[in-house]
């Protein structure tokens, strides 16, 4: 079973869970870690704005919402401890060689199948998180462009999976994990990264360049060498360049 600590809420249908998780943090005493899941999103949010593809029925959409209190290094451990939860979780039930790529994306075979977005909502000076995840469970195919960049367990197993058992598997994992917030969670999740040591591109904005990716830092940082100098990246899009 989940923890008791935290406080379910299923929807049929929401514009997005992360948009409704901050409205929740707004309107209630919060005395819960809650966990918003929708069967279907009408408007899925991904990173930099991107929309998230949330057919009804076949993901897994869903946020946390959790308090971590005003230590930036904790803030950081969470972001990698959910990809890494959920990379690890996979891979357990699965056997799939996926890989974690930076910030928290999961991917196999070089396409995605997992997105995190994290975002803050600041209530009487408290601090709450919001922790997106976009899980593609039981699709069976993607419209185009996407069929060239994401992908789905259906897909990579011709399996039909139970999101349920997929969500207490994740969220077992993620107490477990969450009980060892320090920065041995960065370490495994290096371990678990199909960048490191590979020529990357990186995108920030209308500004694109090549660099080699070297090292995650301890505040969440992409370390990468460019033009013989190592420098830290915080934000971006980056992918693994194609030689």
């Amino acid at each position: 079973m989940i923890n008791s600590n935290y406080k379910i809420i299923q929807l049929d249908e929401v514009d997005s869970t992360n948009e409704y998780a901050k409205k929740l943090v707004l309107q209630e005493d919060n005395q819960y870690k809650y966990i918003v899941i929708a069967d279907h999103q009408t408007s899925g949010k991904g990173r930099l704005g991107r929309r998230w593809e949330s057919r009804r029925g076949m993901g897994l959409w869903m946020s946390l919402i959790l308090k971590p209190g005003e230590q930036q290094e904790k803030m950081v451990w969470i972001n990698f401890a959910v990809s890494l939860t959920v990379c690890e979780a996979l891979k357990e039930l699965t056997g799939l060689p996926l890989e974690l790529k930076w910030p928290n994306d999961i991917l196999i075979h070089g396409k995605k199948i997992c997105g995190i977005l994290l975002e803050t909502v600041n209530k009487n000076k408290e601090l709450f998180l919001i922790v997106g995840i976009g899980l593609n469970i039981n699709q069976q195919d993607f419209p185009k462009p996407l069929d060239s960049t994401a992908t789905s367990l259906f897909i990579e197993t011709q399996t039909v999976w139970d999101r349920a058992a997929l969500l207490q598997r994740i969220m077992s994992k993620f107490d477990e994990n969450s009980l060892n917030l320090n920065s041995e969670i960065i370490t495994r999740w290096k371990s678990l990264s199909g960048m490191l040591g590979h020529r990357i591109t990186v995108m920030k904005g209308d500004y694109t360049f090549e660099a080699m990716a070297i090292d995650i830092a301890k505040d969440g940082a992409l370390v990468v060498e460019r033009n013989g100098k190592a420098e830290k990246l915080y934000a971006g899009d980056v992918h693994i360049s194609v030689n």
